[in-house]
C-alpha cells in the first residue's frame, strides 16, 4: 500500500484539538498498517507569510508523483495558488476542522479573503474529510458537494466513571472549551442564567 502522506503547519505536537485529531489519525492508520509520512512545514499560517509560502511549496515538490496527501485546511486553505502547482500529479485531501472564513475575530475583509482562498483551494481536493456533520454542510457554501465529503468525528479515550455530587448536593457542571463566540458559551451563559432559582454549580 502506498505511503499516506499528511501536510500539517508547525509541529504535530501541538496541543489543540485539531492537531489532537491529526496525530490520533496518524496514530490509529499507523496501528492498522498503514505508513504514514507527516510533514511540518514551517512558517505563519492561515496568514501566510513568505516562510510559509516556500515551505509548502517545497514539501509538496519534494512527495513523489501520484501520492496521497491530506492536507490540513490550516495549510490548505489560505495557499490556492500553492496547491494548484500541484494538484495535477498529487491526489489531494483537504482536512477540513472548520472553514478558516468561521474564525473568531476576524475582519470582514480577512473573513471574505479567506472564503475566496478556501472556495479556491478545495477545488484541487479529489474529497474532503471533515470533523462534524455540521462542518459537512457548511462546505456546501464553499461549492463542495456531498458526495467529495466525509464526516469523521472524534472520539474520546475510554475514562474512569466520574463520580457526581453526593446525596443532596447540587449537581456540577462543566463545559471544557476555548472561549470563543463560535464555541457558544454566550449560549450557555444565558441560558443558566434562567436557572438561577435552582441549585447547581
Amino acid at each position: 500500500m502506498d505511503t499516506l502522506h499528511l501536510v500539517v503547519p508547525g509541529p504535530l505536537d501541538q496541543r489543540t484539538g485539531g492537531y489532537l485529531y491529526d496525530a490520533r489519525m496518524v496514530s490509529e492508520l499507523r496501528h492498522a498498517g498503514r505508513e504514514v509520512r507527516v510533514h511540518e512545514v514551517d512558517g505563519r499560517f492561515p496568514e501566510l507569510d513568505d516562510v510559509a509560502r516556500s515551505a509548502l511549496d517545497a514539501t509538496l515538490a519534494a512527495i513523489p508523483g501520484d501520492a496521497t496527501v491530506v492536507l490540513d485546511g490550516l495549510a490548505m486553505g489560505a495557499a490556492p495558488d500553492v496547491v494548484a502547482g500541484h494538484a495535477h500529479r498529487l491526489r489531494l485531501v483537504a482536512l477540513v476542522h472548520h472553514p478558516l472564513a468561521d474564525e473568531t475575530g476576524l475582519s470582514d475583509d480577512d473573513r471574505r479573503h479567506f472564503e475566496a482562498t478556501e472556495r479556491e483551494a478545495l477545488t484541487y481536493a479529489r474529497g474532503v474529510v471533515v470533523t462534524s456533520p455540521y462542518t459537512a454542510r457548511r462546505l456546501a457554501d464553499f461549492g463542495v458537494g456531498p458526495q467529495r465529503v466525509r464526516a469523521v468525528t472524534p472520539g474520546t479515550e475510554p475514562g474512569p466513571m466520574a463520580e457526581g455530587p453526593g446525596p443532596g448536593e447540587p449537581p456540577v457542571l462543566v463545559c471544557v472549551g476555548t472561549v470563543t463566540p463560535r464555541k457558544g458559551f454566550d449560549v450557555l451563559v444565558e441560558a443558566l442564567a434562567r436557572l438561577g432559582d435552582l441549585e447547581w454549580r
